[in-house]
């Protein structure tokens, strides 16, 4: 636990701001022994590569209302602070009257994969008009069509597995759009950020049409 947290813990005779911490340290160690059973797979998959079937979706995501957190952070960090982002953003739905009308989701820049550095957000959809508590902000998500790729699993580490796989995609048949990549976190309770067990990957691209579903190569090799 991190030496903040401990003192935290001993200077509270609070019980349930203390249940708060260590509920928060024990989420953090289960993400991590999540992340580090994900690369010891992802290793073993390298060694014996398997098929993968996937398929793409294009479809119009319309304009959206959210509460968010956002920060600039460094690639490498962006499990630990997903968890952080995360935690804060429900303690502050917990405490407020706002009733999420979709599931959580965040959006990351593209400079956060090409420069290693980028801008990122956790969010989640409400209709509440009155303006969130800080570091919670409200903001409104402009409406895009999407390539959308589903990865399987409830970690982060093999989804730039999934990434290549999308990305290639919309290069060979499509036409990339600016802006961020939007994700979905989707198999969790309503209003809840774990467990969730799928991801929805939301690529922009320029509007091609309304919702089609198309396979790809079940031959393709998996991306190294």
């Amino acid at each position: 636990m991190a030496i903040p947290d401990v003192k935290s813990l001993l200077s509270t005779d609070d019980v349930g701001e203390r249940n708060e911490i260590i509920t928060a340290h024990l989420r953090r160690m289960e993400d991590q022994l999540q992340r580090t059973q994900d690369t010891v797979r992802g290793l073993g998959e390298l060694l014996s590569p398997a098929r993968r079937q996937t398929r793409v979706e294009v479809r119009f995501e319309p304009q959206t209302t959210v509460w968010a957190i956002t920060a600039t952070i460094d690639v490498d960090d962006i499990g630990t602070w997903f968890v952080t982002a995360s935690d804060q953003l429900s303690a502050v739905l917990r405490r407020s009257v706002t009733h999420p009308s979709g599931p959580v989701g965040g959006l990351y820049e593209r400079e956060l994969f090409t420069e290693s550095r980028g801008e990122a957000s956790v969010f989640i959809p409400t209709d509440n008009p009155i303006p969130p508590p800080g570091p919670v902000c409200s903001r409104v998500l402009p409406a895009i069509d999407v390539a959308m790729l589903t990865h399987l699993g409830t970690s982060h580490t093999d989804i730039d597995r999934s990434y290549g796989d999308l990305g290639t995609y919309v290069a060979e048949h499509l036409i990339s759009d600016q802006g961020p990549i939007r994700e979905r976190y989707l198999g969790a309770e309503p209003g809840h950020f774990a467990p969730f067990d799928r991801t929805e990957i939301c690529w922009p691209i320029f509007g091609t049409g309304r919702v089609t579903a198309t396979p790809l190569a079940d031959d393709r090799a998996p991306l190294q």
